[in-house]
């Protein structure tokens, strides 16, 4: 199962998801596509609070993830995750 086919069964939009859980619409938008605007990281908290509005674990979150983005190559925007203190979610 994707994260998308996770958010849309439960009848949300990414907008939804991401006032639920109380971040912004572009990080749910980074963890579902693995672009962004700049770089794609997105916090450990962030993930987080998304995995728990889910209602889903973290490791699992990250097997979602990872099994939906491409191996890393050289140029590509594959996404990655960092502990960062406030991404302006």
């Amino acid at each position: 199962m994707t994260l998308r086919e996770l958010r849309t069964a439960k009848g949300w939009t990414q907008k939804d998801l991401a006032a639920k859980a109380g971040v912004s619409l572009e990080v749910v938008f980074k963890m579902e596509t693995g672009k962004g605007r700049g770089r794609t990281y997105v916090s450990l908290e962030n993930a987080k609070t998304v995995a728990d509005t889910l209602g889903i674990s973290l490791d699992k979150l990250w097997e979602i993830l990872v099994s939906e983005t491409a191996p890393p190559k050289a140029g590509n925007n594959a996404l990655k995750w960092r502990k960062v203190k406030n991404e302006g979610s």
